[in-house]
């Protein structure tokens, strides 16, 4: 098979919104890397319309605390390779392939990188993981088709088969691990990749098992299913590893699922980027913020001592020409401070960050980013567009929504990232907006409402609920008419985010 052309050019965004837990709104963003180009700059603008209830203002809720309360990760996107890739030996983005070529490798190159074995495996457990979710999920959409049995069936069977030989094809490492120059660190790794995708593979097989019930005459499948997950039982229990099932123990469940999310954190790891949080910014920001103070402050001063020349103390010309000076103060300070943020951006961002490659140790990118409060008539026209098409009929008698723009500008070296890893086609920035703040002024969510038929009150369980309208605007600043606009609505109550709906179409 010819794997040059494997990884197909991505250029257009994978971005979805959900709910991380009730007080945590989860953002989470795919950048494909461009092949021809040496840097990629991405820019994300969001714009929350919160209701005038919640009180989130600049003055009560401030930029400062909305950006405290968010939290980002940045990593590279799992490559995606098929279980048949992952057990071809010429392939040469093969895990297991890259693992043999390393262990069959001169001494001195051998010893050079000890590190690329176990980050080898943990890429593989990630891909055979993603791999088996990914494919369970299309079997699962499949079989909700009407007359698709036979197709599913063979699907199925075709998975199973794959698996087994995968399984089969990777545990020959554990002979080629028996070798004096493999370090203690390396056999650990290989047993906690191994036990690892056993979890992964009974784990879908389960999700599987109850799929295929659905399917016509499924005893046979269902059998071939179960004796694979009772193989992967027996197979962890004959090698010692930890995640074994004991029905005995009270707290089976608890171990299990300590012991598969550490061994999951373990291999996810390996993906994720190193991040350096830069203060300068922050404190740049607090001395030009200052600056613009001192400013206003001055024409303020040299007003009054104008005023002082020109009219009487204390009489109604004097008090009027402090009042006003004082009111182009304030103006005064919020321009200069609006000026000097898009003069400089770079040293006056709310957020500032370096990212390096944990792998590789080197920087391959730098993400800043700025919140403001801002009117909605100062929205770019397209935003404003798109809020006015959300349907309020009781919009124009209510006070305005209070919106915040957060704006996000990551870039990445392209070149670099590839150059150091052959199978990355993206990488994918994960934002996590903690929103317990914004729920401190809603009132509580019980409600009661009743009808009357046939003689008697019929109750009508209700919940007040809040919408915070979210548009997020994704681009690639290199690619023309590279804009992606998507439309959320939250739906909140007092206890948190209650569903999220897309409303983009």
């Amino acid at each position: 098979m010819n794997y040059s052309n494997l990884f197909i050019q991505m250029r257009n965004f994978n971005c979805s919104v959900r709910a991380h837990s009730r007080h945590h709104l989860e953002l989470k963003s795919e950048y494909p890397l461009i092949k021809d180009s040496g840097k990629t700059r991405y820019r994300m603008d969001l714009y929350f319309f919160f209701p005038n209830q919640l009180n989130i203002t600049e003055k009560h809720f401030g930029v400062r605390k909305f950006i405290d309360n968010i939290k980002i990760y940045t990593r590279f996107s799992t490559p995606s390779m098929s279980l048949p890739m992952l057990t071809d030996s010429q392939n040469p983005l093969n895990p297991v392939s890259r693992i043999r070529q390393y262990l069959n490798s001169p001494e001195r190159l051998y010893s050079h990188r000890r590190d690329l074995p176990i980050y080898e495996l943990r890429v593989l457990t990630n891909v055979y993981r993603s791999e088996l979710e990914n494919t369970a999920e299309l079997i699962a959409e499949e079989i909700q088709k009407q007359n698709r049995d036979t197709l599913c069936r063979k699907r199925i069977e075709r998975l199973l088969s794959d698996i087994q030989a995968f399984l089969k094809e990777f545990r020959k490492l554990h002979s080629q691990f028996i070798s004096p120059r493999i370090t203690p660190a390396q056999r650990t790794a290989l047993g906690w990749a191994d036990e690892s995708i056993s979890i992964s593979t009974e784990r879908i097989l389960n999700r599987l098992f109850s799929y295929a019930g659905k399917i016509e005459e499924p005893e046979d499948l269902l059998i071939k299913m179960e004796a694979v997950t009772k193989k992967e039982s027996g197979y962890r229990r004959q090698m010692n590893y930890q995640y074994l099932y004991n029905d005995e123990d009270p707290y089976l469940g608890e171990k299990l699922a300590y012991r598969e999310n550490i061994l999951k954190k373990w291999a996810h790891s390996a993906l994720y980027m190193t991040r350096e949080d830069r203060k300068g910014s922050l404190r740049a920001g607090h001395f030009l913020g200052g600056a613009a103070a001192g400013i206003a402050m001055i024409f303020a001063v040299l007003v009054t001592i104008y005023a002082g020349k020109v009219f009487i103390p204390n009489t109604t010309p004097w008090v009027l020409a402090i009042v006003v000076s004082y009111i182009f103060k304030d103006r005064i300070k919020e321009i200069l401070k609006e000026y000097f943020k898009k003069l400089m951006p770079r040293i006056t961002a709310d957020q500032h960050s370096r990212l390096y490659d944990p792998f590789a140790e080197e920087r391959v990118g730098s993400a800043r980013a700025y919140a403001r409060f801002i009117n909605i008539a100062d929205a770019p026209g397209n935003i404003q567009q798109l809020w006015n098409l959300e349907p309020n009929p009781f919009r124009s008698v209510l006070p305005e929504e209070q919106l915040i723009h957060y704006q996000r500008i990551t870039e990445l070296n392209s070149r670099k990232l590839n150059d150091n890893h052959t199978r990355l086609n993206s990488t994918t920035e994960i934002i996590r907006f903690q929103i317990a703040d914004w729920l401190r002024e809603m009132d509580d969510p019980k409600d009661v409402f009743y009808r009357l038929e046939n003689m008697k009150k019929i109750k009508i369980k209700g919940s007040r609920v809040y919408r915070v309208h979210l548009i997020l605007s994704l681009r690639n600043d290199e690619l023309l008419d590279s804009e992606e606009i998507i439309q959320y609505n939250i739906i909140l109550n007092r206890a948190g985010i209650i569903r999220i709906e897309d409303s983009s179409n």
